[in-house]
């Protein structure tokens, strides 16, 4: 037996399945020693047939989930017809080495950069730059599980506020000046001369963290890794020497969560309301990472068919998908 399963056309919320049912008529031996078919041409025939099946396919919403320790930060603001608006925030701590070279206390600030450890970039219109913003925690990140729809509050005033062109580059080291005058003193100074700096417990008091926030409208997602390559680097020289030295603080080690906030209102998902329900999206359905929509097929009048094979062999089984919007 073969069978055949169709998405027809691009993804439409029904399945067709074609079932090509080999049934194999087992001829009675003349000889009761021997054993098997005759090789005569009317005792080894192979009947075929075909059964065509209609499946619903419908959209369910998945109860919230985990999203602490991803290890990828996902920021992203996109806005399409059937999934609605999608915002996604990523909240992380930031970590020093407290056995690295401090700058002493007449040392000279020269640069202050915030590196992104791109992964990853989905979105339209990739050519034109696509803005982000990070801002300090205003609390810290607890050690505690955080899920999709966790939030923490954060400065309005971001200490970046910076775009990025990622052209056909969805994998680089992205590092972009920090200008906030206040925000890159104050750290200096504190780094010099400050306790904050003493230990990782005295420097989160003072930094609880950060939060990364995209452009409204820039229908786009970027995936920044966490690590040694995502964080602030200072740059600076001792007085009176010109070499360059460098300090900085990372997210490696550090604990991380993702928001993700939907707004499908006058979608054909506005209808989804309730966790672990199906519902019809037709004519298409589809599902979105990081939203909890995934996609049901009810494959009940498979079942119903199945219950009523005797002597069927099933040689192969195939699922076919259209294409994709």
């Amino acid at each position: 037996m073969k069978s055949f399963m169709e998405y027809t056309p691009a993804l439409q919320a029904k399945l067709s399945i074609y079932a090509l049912i080999s049934v194999l008529f087992l001829g009675a031996c003349s000889d009761p020693a021997t054993v098997g078919l005759e090789l005569a041409p009317q005792n080894n025939q192979i009947g075929v047939f075909y059964k065509e099946f209609t499946l619903d396919a419908q959209v369910v919403l998945l109860d919230s989930f985990n999203t602490t320790n991803s290890g990828v930060l996902l920021v992203g603001n996109e806005v399409d017809d059937y999934f609605g608006k999608t915002t996604s925030t990523a909240y992380t701590r930031l970590y020093i080495d407290q056995t690295a070279e401090r700058p002493k206390s007449d040392a000279v600030l020269d640069s202050v950069f915030f590196n992104f450890s791109t992964v990853s970039v989905n979105g339209s219109n990739l050519d034109k730059p696509k803005r982000y913003r990070v801002h300090l925690l205003n609390e810290p990140i607890l050690d505690t599980l955080y899920y999709n729809f966790s939030t923490l509050s954060y400065k309005p005033t971001p200490i970046l506020d910076a775009e990025i062109l990622f052209g056909d580059k969805k994998d680089t080291l992205v590092k972009v000046p920090i200008t906030n005058e206040a925000f890159i003193n104050d750290l200096f100074t504190k780094m010099k001369r400050g306790q904050e700096f003493d230990n990782l417990f005295s420097f989160r008091r003072y930094l609880p963290g950060l939060a990364i926030t995209a452009r409204d409208g820039d229908n786009a997602t970027a995936g920044f890794s966490l690590g040694t390559n995502t964080g602030i680097t200072v740059y600076y020289h001792a007085l009176g020497d010109t070499t360059a030295l460098k300090y900085s603080i990372t997210t490696l080690s550090s604990r991380s969560f993702n928001s993700i906030a939907s707004d499908r209102a006058g979608t054909p998902t506005s209808v989804i309301t309730e966790y672990g329900k199906s519902y019809n999206t037709s004519p298409i359905v589809g599902m979105k990472a990081g939203l909890g929509l995934a996609m049901r097929v009810n494959t009940g009048p498979i079942d119903a068919f199945l219950d009523t094979l005797q002597g069927v062999i099933f040689n192969q089984v195939n699922l076919t998908i259209g294409a994709l919007e």
